[in-house]
């Protein structure tokens, strides 16, 4: 798994993952923002930053993910 070194780089893996056409690749791409997501959150609750906005963010976003998943599998990425 790639790991940035900033701050918001489970960012660029969200974004990787939520772009992701190839069904092939989606699982993987959503288990590593997925990682990076509770990584970041872990540090967060580490540092003691109960209410950062970026919490918000993080759990939306890891959410989305879940939601991703469950319909990734269901033909994602094909034309309509």
């Amino acid at each position: 798994m790639e790991n940035p070194e900033n701050n918001e780089g489970w960012v660029q893996l969200y974004r990787w993952a939520v772009t992701e056409r190839d069904t092939a690749k989606l699982v993987i791409r959503i288990s590593e923002a997925q990682d990076a997501i509770k990584h970041r959150t872990r540090e967060l609750w580490y540092a003691g930053a109960e209410g950062h906005e970026e919490l918000n963010r993080l759990h939306a976003a890891f959410r989305y993910l879940d939601i991703l998943r469950a319909f990734g599998s269901r033909g994602r990425g094909q034309a309509a």
